[in-house]
């Protein structure tokens, strides 16, 4: 949780919020890194398009959610980032969140916690698209968003959840194709794992989808909303 102090802070530091419609270009890959940007209302997700105009879905973005960063001396932006539904977007430059780092060491240690988080995520990720078959992909994926969306784990039986992504969002993000995903949902559908229709998840076996997605409790935790500051 925030201190009262860091609250003050970084509600004087911040730039007026920044309203973007479903399905818009938050900004570019390539784009100069200027901004940092925390989600308070919506959707969004990371990507990286290759000059073909292939693209991989890095990570899908929450409430709370903070993005925009890159390394000192990077000259572009290695990645884009998408509205999936309305967003909210709480904006910051690059020198206001060094400022409140140096000023509220509280929040410098959430952020060191939110970026070895989010390294352990990607990693978990490269061992997902490489070593899983798709149906493993696909539940753990699936089983990501409920936990992340919901808070909840594991999922009680018959829960739903309204997940704002297509199936071609999926096969961006598992390197499948669209017809494979279409294929895939459908047999989870059949064995009672899950259903997914209209953008809503619905958990029919929790054991099963936990064990198809092989997450461990050490990756589930990581899932939930961070932890309180002490």
């Amino acid at each position: 949780m925030r201190s009262t102090d860091e609250l003050g802070a970084l509600e004087r530091l911040r730039s007026p919020t920044l309203f973007v419609p479903a399905d818009r270009t938050i900004y570019h890959q390539g784009d100069r890194p200027s901004r940092i940007y925390n989600l308070v209302r919506g959707w969004a997700y990371l990507h990286r398009t290759l000059p073909d105009g292939r693209r991989q879905i890095l990570r899908f973005l929450m409430p709370g959610a903070v993005f925009g960063a890159e390394p000192d001396g990077t000259s572009g932006l290695s990645h884009g980032a998408q509205s999936i539904s309305d967003v909210l977007l709480c904006q910051l430059t690059t020198s206001a969140l060094e400022e409140l780092s140096r000023r509220h060491p509280s929040f410098q240690a959430r952020r060191m916690w939110m970026v070895q988080r989010d390294t352990e995520l990607a990693l978990e990720q490269i061992t997902s698209l490489g070593l899983q078959s798709s149906i493993e992909a696909i539940a753990h994926l699936l089983l990501e968003l409920y936990v992340r969306a919901t808070g909840r784990y594991p999922p009680p039986t018959g829960d739903a959840v309204y997940l704002p992504l297509t199936q071609a969002m999926i096969a961006e993000t598992t390197g499948l194709t669209p017809v494979h995903v279409n294929r895939t949902l459908k047999r989870l559908e059949q064995d009672g794992v899950i259903a997914f229709h209209r953008r809503t998840l619905i958990v029919g076996d929790p054991a099963r989808l936990v064990q198809l997605s092989g997450v461990s409790e050490e990756t589930m935790r990581l899932w939930l909303p961070e932890p309180a500051a002490p």
